[in-house]
């Protein structure tokens, strides 16, 4: 998850699109937003209750699964943006996946060992986290994903959600070596081609295949989002966006978000294009308005402080999540906090707000012990085009 200041290396494209070298706070707030949405729909799984309205109310919470390929587009629009200044100051791959290392690793590790090796020593057996523990090779080494497209099932528990951190890693490992290896028009074409193919390949394999679970966590059937992402860096940076295209940015969130959430709260995946392409889009669409000039009012949101501040804090709450889940259910759950309101959605809004403030301070506990002490590590010879804070890598 990676860092967040836009700096442009052709001196010809106009200042309104933004500065060389200019911090970009709305992308911070983006994050925020996806953190958000990815948690509100986290937590509202455990909301548990009988009758059509349940259908409706997890049907809407549905769409903060979308949050992830925001995520993805993110990544790869900022991770392009590092490698192609990296490539430019001939910084080489080394520095890269030196800051990347101690941005990812020391955090998710001491996740795996907290649940996986001391929590489960102190509760006993049985613990919460038995299926995790049982197959945690993959998880110390980020094949999640992969077992679980084997077995076409969610396998890992209260570490489902690890399987887009295990599709972020592959593309850190393999997106750079094509960085540094074409000229960015070329690098242009092959991402849009990427994301093309990766696409096409994703919809035939649902269409075909009854394994339902792999198209959503297959690494190669997700490169579209990290792709799309990937191309909209190349595509700012060599002057091929204008202010004009802002008027498209509008209309492409728009027609995308309906496409979008029509079919979610009917509930089909209608194989992959709507819950997966139409959001890649959106998101695309959403960065594009962040990266133009700041006279939309969307952009207004975008730099939110509490908005931004959710994104400085983003990957150690998605980290933290889902195993805080078992973790504080003797005292915050969604059936305690019913018992005790007697009504289903005032006890769905309090079990989420309070999942949600738990997981920030966990978050801002491990910034504070853990994330900070390792970024002072980073190597500091590759320049920061992208700068989002230290904090969100």
């Amino acid at each position: 998850m990676a860092s967040s200041t836009l700096k442009n290396s052709n001196p010809s494209i106009a200042d309104s699109v933004w500065q060389p070298g200019q911090h970009l706070p709305e992308l911070d707030g983006v994050r925020g937003f996806a953190i958000l949405i990815v948690s509100i729909y986290r937590f509202s799984k455990e909301v548990r209750f009988e009758g059509s309205d349940s259908r409706f109310f997890h049907a809407l919470m549905g769409f903060g699964e979308r949050g992830v390929e925001l995520f993805f587009v993110l990544s790869g629009l900022l991770i392009t943006g590092i490698l192609l200044e990296a490539k430019e100051k001939g910084s080489g791959l080394r520095i890269f996946f030196a800051r990347r290392a101690l941005r990812i690793f020391p955090l998710y590790f001491f996740s795996v060992f907290l649940f996986l090796v001391v929590l489960p020593w102190v509760w006993g057996s049985p613990h919460p986290f038995e299926l995790a523990s049982q197959q945690q090779l993959y998880l110390w080494t980020h094949l999640t994903n992969l077992r679980m497209s084997y077995l076409n099932q969610w396998c890992f528990g209260y570490f489902d959600h690890f399987w887009s951190l295990a599709v972020e890693e592959h593309f850190y490992f393999l997106w750079p070596w094509l960085v540094f290896a074409f000229r960015p028009r070329s690098l242009f074409v092959t991402a849009i081609g990427l994301a093309i193919i990766g696409t096409i390949a994703r919809v035939l394999y649902a269409a075909v295949y009854s394994n339902s679970l792999a198209p959503h966590v297959l690494t190669p059937f997700r490169f579209d989002a990290l792709c799309v992402g990937a191309a909209l860096a190349v595509a700012l940076r060599q002057g091929m966006i204008e202010t004009k295209h802002l008027v498209w940015a509008k209309r492409v969130i728009v027609v995308s978000f309906v496409l979008v959430l029509v079919p979610t709260l009917s509930g089909k995946r209608l194989l992959t294009i709507p819950d997966i392409g139409w959001t890649t889009i959106w998101g695309a669409g959403l960065l594009l308005i962040a990266c133009l000039p700041k006279t939309h009012w969307m952009s207004g949101w975008m730099r939110a402080s509490w908005l931004r501040t959710l994104g400085k804090y983003s990957y150690a709450m998605y980290v933290f999540q889902s195993p805080l889940i078992p973790v504080v259910a003797g005292v915050v759950s969604f059936p305690i906090i019913r018992a005790i309101t007697g009504e289903n959605y005032s006890a769905a809004a309090f079990y989420v707000t309070s999942m949600l403030s738990l997981t920030f301070a966990a978050a801002l506990l491990s910034w504070h012990l853990i994330e900070k002490h390792f970024l002072r590590l980073k190597p500091t010879a590759t320049p920061k085009p992208l700068g989002i804070s230290e904090g969100n890598g």
